[in-house]
């Protein structure tokens, strides 16, 4: 699924949960009876939830995407060795499962942590685009868990 269309429906969600729960606050106000007011709490619950389907995911796509940008700005750039690549099985969209590519690095200057990584989802199989067995990957000086594995190299899916 393209990101605009997610965007699309999960802003349809948020609106249409904002919209519900501002029709029962309305409602609680005009209405004074109080098995009326049940109707109108379970609306408002509603709304909540649907606002929450929306807003949430939606929230932490542009978390993503600024820790994405931050780390190709300010990032500590490695090359990771290329373990594998994988089906990421725990992902299924009509019945296709996407790939994966799985990397690990050892920081030369500590020699003892091994740190494994993982990329963002690949809707095509990329092994005939990888040259080599390493991966660039971005990582937080302070933080090497935190981390971007540049896909860039290879081709856009339209």
């Amino acid at each position: 699924m393209k990101n605009k269309t997610l965007i699309f429906i999960l802003a349809t969600f948020g609106l249409i949960g904002l919209l519900m729960s501002l029709a029962a606050i309305y409602a609680y106000f005009v209405t004074s009876s109080s098995t009326d007011r049940h109707g109108i709490l379970i609306l408002f619950l509603m709304g909540l939830i649907f606002f929450a389907i929306g807003f949430i995911p939606f929230l932490m796509m542009l978390r993503k995407n600024g820790i994405k940008k931050k780390l190709l700005q300010n990032g500590r750039l490695i090359q990771a060795k290329i373990t594998s690549v994988d089906y990421n099985t725990s992902l299924s969209v009509n019945g296709r499962c996407p790939f994966v590519i799985h990397c690990q690095w050892t920081d030369p200057v500590m020699k003892d942590p091994l740190y494994r990584y993982k990329s963002d989802n690949i809707w095509f199989n990329p092994s005939d685009f990888i040259h080599g067995d390493t991966i660039a990957v971005y990582i937080d000086q302070d933080n090497p868990n935190r981390y971007y594995v540049d896909l860039s190299f290879l081709p856009k899916v339209r």
